[in-house]
C-alpha cells in the first residue's frame, strides 16, 4: 500500500477493501503469481488466495503464516512476504518454475482506498523488468525469448508454419515461413535451435489438432505455452507498432521491409508483441531490430537428440537428481555472455567447415599456449562484466554510475587484454587477430571516448571503494559535502581506534570498520572474539553470521547516521548531473553491445581449450571432412560426463564409418554392459566437432553431418498418457521423415512396450529402411536374430560389448568387440541382484524353449551348446523358408496348368497334393537331424 502500518493494512483488510481490489482485477492464469506491494518502500509484500498457499508451502513451508480476514464470502487469505524472500522466491519463479510473475502498487492517494496497477511483469521469456532483481551483479546466465506460431493451408494442402521469434536479451525479433510436413520435423529443429523459454499460440478450433501438435512438441522441449485468442494475431497494426518498437535509420520505412511479406510470420509476430506487452510504457521503444536467421546453417535435431546427447535431462535423470548435463561438465566459462553462447552453440552445430575450422585453429592456438590460455581464463575474462546487459541498460537510459563504472574497468583491462593476445607467436596468431585484437582494436577510439567522460565526472577513488558519487570539483557545494564526508570518516576510524583500545583488539585486523547500504557503518569482529563484546552494555549487536558479528556503540551510530545524510544529500544535488552523464553514456550502447559478441566468443572458444586440455585425457582437434565425404572415425572415444565422474576409469572404445561399407553399427551385449553409453559417445563427439571444440578420443575424424537424431532411453510420461511404445514411435517417425545419407542416427532398444515378435518386425523394417538409406547409424539392441540383416543389406556391420558369465554372475569388460553377441546375459544379471533360486531356474528353462527352442533333455548352458542351438534355429529357418517357397512353386505350376486347360480341377488338386506330401516329407527328414525344426513338427502335431 501507499502507506500506513500494519494495524491499518489489517483493519483496511477487515473492512473489504483489499477483497474488493483484489477482486477488480482479471482473472490470473495457475502459473501466475501476483505480488502486491505494502509499504511504499517496497519492504514487504502480500499474496492472496492460491499464491498465499503457495507461499506457505513453498517459501515457509508451514500454513501458520497464512493470515484470513473477513467472513464468509467477504473472507480473503493472504500471506506477508518480506522483500528478502520476496526476491528469492521471485528468481525461483520465474527461471526454475518457469512462472509468470506481476507486481502490483497502489495507485490511489486516498485513504482507505486501493487500486492495484501492474508495476511489473515477468515471464520466462520477458525478463527485462526483472533483471535488477534477478541478477543483481548483472549477469544473466540464460537466454530469454518467445516464440509465436501459427499454421496455415495452401490449396494443395501443404502446411505453412510462420514463427516469430522475440530474443529479449539481445533486442532481436526472427521472422521464418517455411512449408513442413505432418510430423512439422522442421518446426522442432527450429525450437531446438532457439531453445525459447514460452511460445504464444492462437486458441483455433478450425485448426485445433494442428495446435495441438505444436504444443506437445513444444512442452517436450520445456517451453512454457500460452494460449491467446486468435484476435491478439491480427496483423492489421503491424506496421504502426514495429516502427514504435525498431530502431530504424534515418527516412527507413517499416512498410518496405522484406520480411513483413512473410504474412504467417508477421501474425505470429502480432501475437508476441501482445503477449509481452511491449506496446507499453517506453521500456521497449525504439529497441528491437528484425535480424534474418537462417536455420539451414545449422545441423537439424530433435528433443530426443537433446536428451540423447545429455543436452538436456531424461525424466528419469530429473526424478533420481541427477543434474549432470554435457553443459554443465563443458562449462568453465568466465562471463555470464560466454555461458549464454556456449548454451546456444550446444543447440546450433554449425554445417561451415570454413567457420569451424576457423574456431578449432583458436581453439588450438589457446591449447597448445598455456601462458596466454591461464591469462584469459584466471584474469582477463572474469573481471569483465555482462556488456550485452550493460549495452541493454545503457540504451533504455536504466543504468546507473555503477553500471558505467564497470564498463569503464572494462575497458580498461582491454589494453592488457591485447597485449597477450598479440604476444602468441604460434602458427594460428593472425587467426587470433582478425577474429579478435583488430575487432577490439577498431572500437577502442570509441570506448575510450566513453571512458575519458567517466573519468572526467565519476569520482574514481570513491568507485573503488563501492560508493558511486560524481566527482566533488564539479561544484562547490560538492566539495563542501565531500569534505565533510571525509571528516566524518576520519572520526568513525579514530573511533574504531578507540574501540579497539578498550575491547583489546587490533585495529583494522581482529576488528574492522565497515559499511552497507541498509545497515550504514559498523564494527565488525570475528565469531572467536565475540565474548570480547558480550553483555558489554556500552555495544549493540546487529547481526552474528558465520562472516562474523556486526555491532557499534552510541558514538558509531551517531557519526553515521550524520554520513548517510550528507551522502544522501549528495546523490540529490547530482541527481541532474547523473542524468547528463547516462544521456551521453547511451550513445556507446552499440559499442557494448558488440564488445559483447567478441568477448562471448573469446571466452566460449577459451572454455573449449581449458576443457580440452584439463580433461582426464585430454581431447584431441578433430580432422573435419566435408558433408558426403562419409567418414566418421573415432579412436579411442569416450563419453565426456561419464569420464568427468569420479573414481571412473573408463574403458574407450573405436568406430569406423566408411561410406558404402560401414555405415550401420549394430550392437549387442548385456544391459549394463556399455551399448547405450557407447552410442552417446559418438554422438557427443560429433556434436563438439561441429560447434567447433575439441573431442574426446585419441584421434578423431569426423564429416559434417546434417542431422543428429535419436531414439535413446525410456521416454513414458503417464502425466502425459504417452506410453513408452508411443513414444519411441514419434521419435522414430521423426527420424524416418529426416534422416538422410548425411545424418548420424543413434538408437537404442528399439521395439519394447509390445509384443516381441511386433516389437522385432519394427526393428527389422526400421533397420533395413535406414541401412538403405547410407545414414551414419549406431543401433543398440537385444534382438540378436537382427545381426543377420548384415547378411542382407550392404554397410550392416555387426559388434558388441564382451563380458565374461560364469556361475557366481556376471563381469562387464566395456570392450567393444567385432562380431555380434553369441549369447544372452538377462539371466545370468539375476544372479547378480539375488532373485530367488526357484525363479532363477524357470526362468533359464523358459528361455530355452522360447529363445533357443531346446528340448527337455537339451539342458547344456555353456556357450558352445548355445551357439549350437542358435545353428540349429539357422538351419531350421533356412529349411522352413526353402518348403514355403517350393510350395508356392507348385501351387502356382498346377493351377496355372489347369487355367491352361492342360489338365482339369482334380488332377490339379491331385497332383498338388502329391507334391506337398514330398516336400512335407523331406522336410520330416530333416527335422531327425535338427531339434529346431523337430520341435516345431511336435507343436504342430500337438
Amino acid at each position: 500500500m501507499g502507506a500506513g502500518d500494519d494495524k491499518d493494512s489489517a483493519d483496511a483488510a477487515s473492512a473489504g477493501v483489499y477483497l474488493t481490489a483484489f477482486r477488480k482485477l482479471p482473472e490470473q492464469s495457475a502459473t501466475t503469481v501476483r505480488f502486491f506491494e505494502k509499504n511504499s518502500d517496497a519492504e514487504t509484500y502480500i499474496v492472496f488466495e492460491k499464491d498465499a498457499l503457495l507461499a506457505s508451502k513453498e517459501v515457509y513451508k508451514t500454513n501458520a503464516v497464512i493470515k484470513t480476514y473477513g467472513k464468509g464470502a467477504n473472507k480473503i487469505d493472504c500471506v506477508n512476504i518480506n522483500r528478502t524472500n520476496f526476491e528469492s522466491w521471485v528468481r525461483d519463479l520465474l527461471l526454475v518454475k518457469q512462472y509468470r510473475v506481476e507486481v502490483y502498487v497502489n495507485s490511489s492517494s486516498s485513504k482507505g482506498r486501493i487500486d492495484w496497477v501492474a508495476q511489473y511483469k515477468g515471464s520466462p521469456g520477458n525478463l527485462i523488468q526483472f533483471e535488477d532483481l534477478l541478477f543483481s551483479n548483472s549477469e544473466v546466465t540464460v537466454n530469454n525469448g518467445t516464440l509465436g506460431v501459427r499454421v496455415s493451408y495452401s490449396a494443395d494442402k501443404n502446411k505453412t508454419v510462420g514463427v516469430a521469434y522475440v530474443n529479449m536479451n539481445e533486442w532481436q525479433i526472427h521472422l521464418f515461413e517455411f512449408l513442413d510436413n505432418d510430423a512439422l520435423t522442421t518446426f522442432e529443429s527450429i525450437v531446438v535451435q532457439l531453445s525459447p523459454k514460452e511460445a504464444v499460440l492462437p486458441t483455433s478450433p478450425t485448426h485445433a489438432e494442428d495446435m495441438a501438435a505444436l504444443k506437445k512438441i513444444l512442452e517436450r522441449n520445456g517451453v512454457l505455452v500460452n494460449d491467446r485468442k486468435l484476435n491478439d494475431f491480427d496483423a492489421k497494426d503491424l506496421t504502426q507498432d514495429l516502427t514504435k518498437l525498431l530502431k530504424l535509420k534515418k527516412d527507413q520505412n517499416v512498410a518496405a521491409l522484406p520480411d513483413l511479406e512473410k504474412t504467417m510470420a508477421c501474425s505470429s509476430l502480432c501475437g508476441v508483441i501482445k503477449y509481452l506487452d511491449l506496446l507499453s510504457g517506453d521500456v521497449y521503444l525504439h529497441q528491437f531490430a528484425i535480424v534474418p536467421y537462417n536455420f539451414d546453417l545449422y545441423a537439424k535435431m530433435d528433443s530426443a537428440a537433446c536428451r540423447a546427447l545429455h543436452l538436456t535431462l531424461n525424466n528419469l535423470e530429473m526424478s533420481s537428481g541427477n543434474e549432470t548435463t554435457l553443459l554443465s561438465v563443458l562449462d568453465k566459462c568466465r562471463t555470464s555472455q560466454g555461458k549464454r553462447l556456449l548454451a546456444q552453440f550446444l543447440k546450433q552445430p554449425l554445417l561451415d567447415k570454413d567457420k569451424l575450422e576457423e574456431r578449432l585453429d583458436v581453439v588450438e592456438a589457446l591449447v597448445e599456449d598455456v601462458v596466454l590460455r591461464q591469462c584469459l581464463y584466471e584474469d582477463h575474462l572474469r573481471r569483465i562484466p555482462d556488456c550485452q546487459v550493460l549495452s541493454r541498460k545503457l540504451s533504455r537510459k536504466r543504468a546507473t554510475l555503477q553500471d558505467c563504472y564497470r564498463g569503464y574497468t572494462c575497458i580498461s583491462r582491454l589494453p592488457n587484454l591485447l597485449k597477450d593476445l598479440e604476444a602468441h607467436d604460434g602458427s594460428k596468431g593472425h587467426i587470433l587477430a582478425s577474429n579478435f585484437c583488430e575487432p577490439i582494436k577498431s572500437m577502442l577510439d570509441d570506448l575510450n571516448k566513453f571512458n575519458e567522460m567517466v573519468s572526467t565526472t565519476l569520482d574514481i577513488e570513491m568507485a573503488e571503494k563501492g560508493d558511486f558519487v560524481v566527482r566533488p570539483d564539479f561544484a562547490e557545494s560538492f566539495q563542501t559535502l565531500r569534505s565533510e564526508m571525509d571528516e566524518i570518516e576520519q572520526k568513525m576510524a579514530d573511533e574504531t581506534y578507540s574501540v579497539a583500545r578498550d575491547l583489546g583488539l587490533d585495529a583494522n585486523k581482529s576488528i574492522k570498520l565497515e559499511s552497507n547500504t541498509q545497515t550504514g557503518h559498523f564494527f565488525r569482529i570475528t565469531l572467536k572474539e565475540e565474548k570480547s563484546i558480550r553483555n558489554n552494555p556500552s555495544y549493540s549487536i546487529i547481526h552474528s553470521t558465520k562472516g562474523g558479528v556486526a555491532f557499534r556503540n552510541t558514538q558509531l551510530e551517531r557519526l553515521s547516521d550524520r554520513y548517510r545524510k550528507k551522502h544522501h544529500k549528495y546523490e540529490e544535488d547530482q541527481k541532474e548531473i547523473v542524468r547528463d552523464i547516462l544521456d551521453v553514456a547511451a550513445g556507446y550502447s552499440s559499442c557494448f553491445q558488440q564488445l559483447g559478441h567478441l568477448i562471448s566468443m573469446l571466452d566460449v572458444l577459451t572454455n573449449f581449450a581449458v576443457v580440452s586440455a584439463n580433461s582426464p585425457s585430454p581431447f584431441v582437434r578433430p580432422i573435419l571432412h566435408s558433408k558426403g565425404s562419409g567418414i566418421i572415425k573415432l579412436e579411442g572415444l569416450r563419453h565426456p560426463c561419464v569420464e568427468a565422474q569420479p573414481n571412473i576409469n573408463y574403458i574407450p572404445n573405436d568406430i569406423n564409418f566408411v561410406k558404402d561399407k560401414s555405415m550401420f553399427y549394430i550392437v549387442t551385449g548385456p544391459n549394463m554392459g556399455g551399448k547405450s553409453t557407447f552410442l552417446r559417445s559418438v554422438g557427443i563427439a560429433t556434436l563438439l566437432a561441429q560447434v567447433g571444440c575439441f573431442v574426446p578420443a585419441s584421434s578423431a575424424e569426423v564429416s559434417i553431418v546434417d542431422g543428429i537424431l535419436a531414439r535413446v532411453g525410456a521416454g513414458d510420461c503417464l502425466t502425459k498418457g504417452v506410453s513408452t511404445f508411443m513414444a519411441e514411435m514419434i521419435e522414430t517417425s521423426f527420424i524416418l521423415k529426416t534422416a538422410t545419407a548425411d545424418t548420424l542416427v543413434l538408437i537404442d532398444e528399439l521395439g519394447r512396450g509390445t509384443s516381441t515378435y511386433d516389437g522385432f518386425g519394427l526393428c527389422w523394417a526400421i533397420s533395413e529402411h535406414l541401412a538403405k538409406t547410407g545414414c551414419f547409424c549406431v543401433l543398440a539392441t537385444h534382438f540378436h536374430e537382427l545381426t543377420s540383416l548384415a547378411e542382407e543389406v550392404k554397410g550392416v556391420v555387426n559388434v558388441h560389448f564382451s563380458a565374461v558369465a560364469d556361475e557366481n554372475g556376471l563381469a562387464m569388460l566395456y570392450k567393444l568387440e567385432n562380431g555380434s553377441c553369441d549369447r544372452s546375459f538377462g539371466i545370468h544379471v539375476t544372479k547378480v541382484t539375488n532373485f530367488p533360486p526357484n525363479v532363477i531356474k524357470t526362468a533359464k528353462s523358459m528361455a530355452k524353449k522360447l529363445e533357443d527352442f531346446a528340448q527337455d533333455e537339451d539342458k547344456e548352458d555353456e556357450e558352445e551348446a548355445v551357439k549350437r542351438r542358435q545353428r540349429e534355429k539357422m538351419s531350421g529357418l533356412e529349411a522352413i523358408k526353402q518348403f514355403k517357397l517350393s510350395l508356392k512353386e507348385a501351387y502356382e505350376k498346377y493351377n496355372s496348368a489347369m487355367e491352361r486347360s492342360e489338365i482339369d480341377e482334380n488332377e490339379a488338386e491331385l497332383k498338388f497334393q502329391n507334391s506337398s506330401e514330398n516336400l512335407l516329407a523331406e522336410i520330416t527328414e530333416k527335422a531327425t537331424k535338427n531339434p529346431y525344426l523337430k520341435h516345431l513338427l511336435d507343436q504342430s502335431n500337438d
